[in-house]
This record gives C-alpha cells, structure tokens and sequence, in this order.
C-alpha cells in the first residue's frame, strides 16, 4: 500500500476543504477501506459490520482536484525549481544556514 494522500489545502494537491485518497493492490485492504469510507458497510447498507466514516469526497471537492491534477506536474516542476534557488541563495558562507536536504533523483512535495 502506498502512503495515504491528504488534499488539505495547504498541500501541493489541494482541495478547498479536507479530503484524501488511499492506493492499494491489496484486494482485501481495498474492501475494508472502502467499508470504513462508507459507514462500516458489509454486503449492503444495513450490514454493519464494523465502525466506519462517512468520509467520501464531495463531488466539488472531486471537481476542483481533476482540474488541478492537470497541472500538477508543472506546479510541482515549478516548486522544485523555487525550492532550488531559495536553496542557492541561503547556502552561502555569509549566513550560516543549513537548508533542507534532497536526495538526488528525489523530489520534496
């Protein structure tokens, strides 16, 4: 499984309220998640067969994130160039600063 995502709006994919997606292969996993997401539903929506959220995405938040998803890539190509030259500019001798680390072939979202 993959590290949950959360769309708050301070992430780089963002929505205008809370919201957040998970990834999995894992049939299994995909089943309970989606369970919990909807009431702790069993085989229909009367089977309750363990505690669960009412936690779908609103379809506006949904909209908003297919068209920002568009233009993620280059937001995203955006911040790791500002991220770099804020990078640049505080590592001199003058300041002393120590600045975040990215390994190569790595990106800070």
């Amino acid at each position: 499984m993959q590290r949950p995502r959360a769309f708050f709006p301070a992430k780089p994919l963002g929505c205008y309220g809370d919201g957040g997606a998970v990834f999995t292969d894992d049939d299994d996993l995909a089943d309970a998640l989606e369970s919990i997401r909807v009431h702790g539903k069993g085989r229909d929506k009367y089977d309750n067969i363990r505690v669960g959220l009412n936690a779908r995405l609103h379809t506006l938040q949904a909209a908003i994130l297919l068209e920002k998803l568009e233009k993620f890539p280059q937001e995203l190509e955006a911040k790791q160039k500002t991220a770099q030259q804020y990078t640049n500019l505080l590592n001199t001798d003058a300041l002393s600063l120590v600045t975040p680390h990215v390994p190569n072939g790595l990106l800070s979202a």
